[in-house]
């Protein structure tokens, strides 16, 4: 259960963070979302493999991928806000799925 629940809250703060890039926030916030999201994505591919579920860790390793801060994706803000929805719908619906799972 504490793997599930470290997962949840996790995935809660992550989605959090991609919605609140929808308002218009200095850029500092944007950066720290792209950190808080390679360290998120990267717990989150851990705890997965610790639960043998390689789907959620592999997509979680693609996440982690994708928002790094390193060489970051120029995409332009409308289609970083539709990713950013699309991701937080993502991880809520997995937060029901682990619980669910319990």
């Amino acid at each position: 259960m504490r793997s599930a629940l470290a997962l949840i809250i996790t995935e809660l703060i992550l989605a959090a963070l991609f919605l609140g890039c929808l308002a218009p926030l200095p850029y500092g916030y944007f950066q720290l979302v792209r950190f808080a999201a390679l360290v998120g994505f990267l717990l989150l591919a851990w705890g997965y493999s610790q639960r043998k579920e390689q789907v959620q860790m592999i997509a979680a390793l693609i996440l982690a991928a994708l928002f790094q801060p390193f060489a970051a994706l120029h995409l332009g803000r409308t289609l970083w806000n539709i990713l950013d929805v699309v991701v937080a719908i993502i991880l809520v619906l997995e937060v029901l799925r682990l619980r669910k799972a319990g």
